[in-house]
């Protein structure tokens, strides 16, 4: 069975969930999860029914929905292809997810080094001897936050000023502050959440005049709850 480049891409683009033979359907996760500098996989397998028999896989192509083009269109960007030439990493970062996916008719792609820039949907489509289907499936990315750190300001050997900080997540977290009894303090400006050039968000929250208390903590909360804290003064330096 012979299919075109071309002819190939516009019934990927133009099909619907499900098998377009009775013989075949690619299954896929609807939704998967990653973290920001490590490893996503994106979860599919091509079922065959009780009648297919010495079914092979011809093509795979895997490819991202969405991607802008000049004049504001939008095409899918092609990332992994098998066909009759062989396997194709169109993108360094995409791969095969299994070795012997041809084999286990495993289909999975694998997002090495996973950035934010990977959110998004994503079509897988298969054509075997057997028939063909395609379906979308997609990602969703987070990135925790590094530790948070302290500073402070002093006038008069009294802290007029805290300043908390933790930068490198995904997506916009949030900072509180809390006294030494645990009740939480309410700072005089909205925290700053600014953008990184590879999508993550640093976070600064400031506490001016902080009322009296042995030592003060901030506490960082991204999607998972709460993610990191940092405690001033530090436990070596609080009076005892």
């Amino acid at each position: 069975m012979g299919f075109s480049p071309l002819g190939t891409l516009l019934v990927l683009m133009c099909s619907t969930s499900g098998s377009v033979a009775s013989f075949v359907t690619l299954k896929c996760n609807p939704d998967n999860h990653g973290r920001v500098c490590h490893q996503s996989l994106l979860n599919c397998t091509v079922s065959l029914s009780e009648e297919a028999e010495n079914t092979q896989i011809m093509e795979v192509i895997w490819m991202k929905e969405g991607t802008e083009i000049p004049l504001g269109a939008e095409i899918p960007l092609k990332l992994l292809q098998y066909n009759a030439s062989g396997e194709h990493q169109l993108e360094p970062r995409f791969t095969f997810a299994e070795p012997h996916w041809k084999v286990t008719m495993n289909v999975s792609m694998l997002v090495t080094e996973t950035k934010i820039a990977d959110i998004g949907k994503y079509r897988c489509f298969v054509v075997t001897n057997g028939g063909e289907s395609g379906t979308s499936t997609s990602l969703s990315v987070s990135g925790p936050y590094r530790a948070p750190t302290i500073s402070s300001v002093m006038e008069d050997k009294r802290v007029t000023s805290l300043s908390c900080n933790a930068s490198g997540g995904y997506p916009k977290g949030t900072i509180h502050w809390f006294d030494e009894n645990s009740t939480r303090l309410t700072p005089r400006h909205e925290q700053n959440a600014i953008p990184t050039g590879d999508g993550l968000f640093n976070l600064t929250s400031m506490l001016d005049r902080p009322p009296d208390s042995a030592f003060y903590t901030c506490v960082v909360n991204g999607t998972g709850g709460q993610e990191g804290e940092a405690r001033y003064p530090p436990a070596e330096f609080r009076r005892g």
